[in-house]
């Protein structure tokens, strides 16, 4: 995703509730890299109010059950609890989120099938967003706009979390300079003590269990080791790379290192 220095796309707060969220909805669509903007497609069904019983969840603070106002649409569902309901904005929403799916679609081509996903906006507050399996939970207090894409993509390829941190950058447009990152990655490879890092383990980028420093570098050497294989292999070998262990040597030579 593009950023803009007189925006602050970092928090999306009580986008369901006034008309700021609109503005916010957007920049959601407007703020891609040129030529990645897909059209809408057909049009949104209306929105139903209805009970889900899905599976209770330590996560979930709906104990179960999600009521609220459901529309399919294609390969995505999108529910909004009936507290912060607003028709508009929800159909905002809606388009922003099939926007950020078609891409990542168009991005993988035939290389990965996308999951069918639906996406629950909850009234309380819940810690960024929060997947599991197909499904989404994010908050309508607080949650970044790269955490809900990062879970968009986690929900829709199934992947490791370096490989989803790695394709998020890569489709919405934050891969930044590699080559200032590389340096400070080698720096830190460097250090045999380091190295255990090298293997993507899901736990490194965990938020709960790792310092704001300590989740930056994890994200970094997923970026960097993803446009290593990529460059060599191809797109679908790093999609296959769940453990990328046999490329870890060549991407530390690559930039300098003699691990």
């Amino acid at each position: 995703m593009v950023k803009n220095a007189n925006q602050n796309p970092r928090v999306l707060r009580c986008f369901l509730l006034v008309l700021p969220c609109l503005i916010i909805g957007s920049l959601l669509l407007g703020c891609r890299d040129e030529g990645k903007t897909t059209a809408p497609s057909a049009e949104i069904p209306a929105f139903e109010y209805t009970t889900i019983n899905i599976e209770n969840d330590f996560y979930t603070p709906h104990s179960g059950y999600f009521r609220g106002y459901i529309t399919p649409l294609g390969n995505i569902t999108l529910g909004i609890e009936g507290a912060v309901y607003n028709e508009e904005s929800a159909r905002l929403l809606f388009r922003a989120l099939e926007a950020d799916y078609t891409t990542l679609q168009a991005f993988l081509t035939d290389s990965l099938p996308l999951r069918e996903i639906t996406i629950f906006v909850e009234a309380e507050s819940i810690n960024g967003a929060y997947v599991k399996g197909t499904h989404i939970y994010f908050s309508h207090v607080s949650c970044s706009l790269e955490e809900l894409q990062y879970a968009l993509v986690q929900a829709a390829t199934a992947l490791e979390p370096w490989q989803c941190y790695a394709i998020q950058a890569m489709v919405y447009g934050d891969m930044g300079s590699l080559t200032g990152s590389n340096a400070a990655l080698l720096s830190h490879y460097n250090t045999a003590e380091n190295l255990h890092m090298c293997s993507m383990f899901a736990g490194y980028f965990a938020e709960n269990f790792n310092t704001e420093e300590e989740l930056d570098l994890a994200i970094q050497s997923a970026k960097s080791l993803a446009a290593y294989i990529v460059a060599g292999d191809g797109l679908p070998a790093f999609l296959s790379a769940a453990d990328p262990l046999p490329y870890v040597h060549g991407w530390l030579q690559s930039m300098g290192g003699g691990a």
